[in-house]
């Protein structure tokens, strides 16, 4: 984003920019949904949106390590807000030590950690995910397009040749 910055300030010396980076790593369009109720409350004059990589082994996907896939968009929404509040996250914890299933993942291995649950092309599932993705999609638009921002939608760089 620094450089995007100075680009602009180098192009619009008179104008003045302030980019607000939400990026981050394992995230997919369940999260980025979220973020973009926060970002639409600072009336930004551009929302650009930069996803879909994450969407099968990201939060709730598929093929996701970090919790339990949920084909139930309501039910995700839900369980991401309750988490926002202390109280849930006081019971997200418990659950987890009760279950201790989700313990041994805490240590980030990057894209290793998917190499053991990989998700054939024809899996069933992916169709919710397509579905989910299309949903949080138009709906991160409406959101940014309320909030009197303009969107610029990118699909993902991938190098296609190493996906063979």
């Amino acid at each position: 984003s620094r450089i995007l910055g100075k680009m602009l300030s180098n192009n619009y010396p008179k104008r003045e920019f302030e980019i607000i980076n939400t990026a981050m790593v394992a995230i997919n369009s369940h999260v980025v949904y979220q973020i973009a109720k926060e970002c639409a409350k600072l009336k930004p004059d551009l929302f650009i949106v930069y996803l879909g990589n994450n969407e099968v082994v990201g939060p709730f996907g598929s093929g996701t390590v970090f919790r339990s896939y949920s084909p139930n968009l309501t039910m995700i929404r839900a369980g991401i807000w309750a988490n926002s509040l202390r109280l849930g996250q006081l019971l997200n914890s418990l659950i987890q030590n009760v279950f201790k299933k989700e313990q041994n993942i805490r240590v980030w291995r990057g894209m290793e950690m998917f190499l053991e649950n990989l998700v054939p092309f024809d899996d069933p599932r992916l169709q919710k995910v397509y579905v989910h993705f299309e949903r949080n999609l138009t709906d991160i638009i409406s959101i940014a397009g309320d909030s009197g921002a303009k969107v610029i939608i990118s699909t993902v760089a991938t190098n296609l040749k190493r996906s063979a």
